[in-house]
């Protein structure tokens, strides 16, 4: 038995160590190229990158297109009827007992613990910013965690920002989200997968690889295309005025939609490096990756594509005769359209692309966006389409982690499944676990992919 627990303990320190060299931030380069390894510097350069990544954005709040998905008056009753104890003590149990604490270093597991004691003041507190709408700064304070895009990272941006709320935000977050979350399939179109009850990535995957089969045999006179968009920095570039006006264009009761602004304008930020916290900086956009309500308002002011796509209703693919016309998929920031490859649906398609880019303060990396066509395709076509959008051809592209392409599939396109597998197994140090264990952790790592 003390074999065991040694073994345990020995496994645990030594997977902790290697996460802790394997995060260390060593060196940088800065906005010029120059690599700098103090950490001051270090300090520095993530600053001024963030500082500028979460900059003001200039929104236009008008032209937008007809809204066919409004609340009505039994929705907006439900937002606006007053809080409970009950709903702050459901969000709490429905909370995972040990994710990573904010400022504040308190855990859920703490709150459901210590409940009973703490629940008058916690209350009080609360109850004080459900009335007036005005929430205490220090709530707002939130760390930034720094997680790894790539191996062997050389500059700020390829660090993805996690922020680590305080408690108390989260648990507001949860109490406002579970309202939200009773309404917001009435508001979000069926193209928009994510986060929604009832509809599934898998679902989506399929409709485009049927899709893309339809690439190799489609009977268009000009071919099909297919386009997508890598939406920069997507999170934390969504301009907040857009947000405010989108409360309004879906009819959001003002209560509310002030509740849902104070919530995620005017964070304060310190980042974390090498354990490190940073000086503060403010934020003046976007949404916090960490945030129980980010993903529900991104997806929300999203909508606007849709709408605009909706709108135009001069584009799209039949699978079948029978079948809905598909114009675009989306599962949050990952976006794909379809059309037939005629110049007219291409430039409509930039049309709502820059439209929607000047509503909501996003803009589009040119550079990681992609173009497939299908085969009836002619190069002249494809050479214009190209030059119209400037973005690169190809023949294959991911979406969702599934190859999409239209040639037929091989044994070589799902090896990157094995070979993530094979990673994550391998970062484990196997060594230290039995061979029991080796099982439970291959299921769960082939669960989670």
């Amino acid at each position: 038995m003390d074999y065991g627990r040694r073994s345990k303990y020995k496994f645990f320190h030594s997977a902790a160590s290697a996460k802790k060299n394997f995060n260390l931030i060593s060196c940088i380069k800065d906005g010029d190229g120059n690599e700098v390894e103090e950490q001051n510097q270090i300090e520095d350069v993530f600053i001024q990158f963030f500082k500028q990544k979460w900059g003001e954005r200039s929104c236009l709040l008008a032209g937008w297109p007809l809204n066919q998905y409004t609340l009505d008056t039994e929705d907006r009753n439900l937002l606006c009827k007053n809080f409970s104890i009950e709903e702050v003590e459901m969000a709490i149990k429905e909370s995972t007992g040990f994710i990573a604490p904010g400022e504040d270093g308190i855990t859920y597991s703490f709150l459901k613990n210590y409940w009973p004691i703490l629940k008058v003041k916690v209350w009080t507190a609360m109850q004080m910013f459900f009335s007036t709408t005005s929430m205490n700064e220090k709530w707002k304070k939130t760390m930034i965690l720094l997680i790894l895009k790539i191996n062997n990272p050389k500059f700020a941006h390829n660090y993805r920002p996690i922020s680590l709320c305080n408690t108390v935000y989260k648990v507001i977050g949860k109490v406002l989200l579970n309202r939200l979350y009773e309404v917001i399939p009435k508001l979000i179109s069926i193209e928009q997968a994510a986060f929604i009850k009832g509809r599934s990535i898998q679902e989506h995957i399929l409709i485009a690889r049927e899709l893309f089969h339809k690439f190799k045999h489609s009977r268009a006179a000009k071919g099909l295309v297919s386009i997508k968009l890598d939406m920069e920095q997507a999170y934390d570039s969504m301009g907040w005025p857009s947000l405010n006006k989108v409360m309004q264009y879906f009819g959001f009761p003002n209560l509310f939609s002030k509740l849902i602004m104070e919530c995620v304008q005017n964070p304060t930020f310190s980042i974390l490096i090498n354990g490190k916290p940073t000086n503060c900086t403010n934020a003046k956009c976007g949404f916090r990756q960490g945030c129980p309500l980010s993903p529900y308002l991104f997806i929300l002011c999203s909508q606007l594509l849709s709408n605009a796509i909706i709108r135009k209703e001069s584009f799209g693919v039949w699978i079948s005769h029978n079948s809905p016309r598909i114009t675009h998929l989306l599962y949050a920031d990952d976006v794909i359209f379809f059309a037939e490859a005629k110049i007219s649906n291409v430039k409509v398609i930039k049309s709502i692309i820059n439209n929607y880019c000047s509503w909501t303060g996003q803009s589009i990396n040119s550079s990681k966006s992609r173009i497939l066509f299908g085969k009836a395709t002619s190069r002249w076509i494809k050479r214009k389409i190209k030059g119209i959008m400037g973005y690169k051809e190809v023949k294959e592209f991911s979406y969702l982690g599934a190859k999409m392409t239209v040639r037929k599939s091989s044994k070589m396109d799902f090896q990157f499944i094995l070979d993530k597998i094979l990673l994550k197994l391998n970062s484990w140090g196997t060594k230290f676990i039995s061979f029991f264990g080796k099982i439970t952790l291959v299921r769960s790592v082939i669960l989670s992919l």
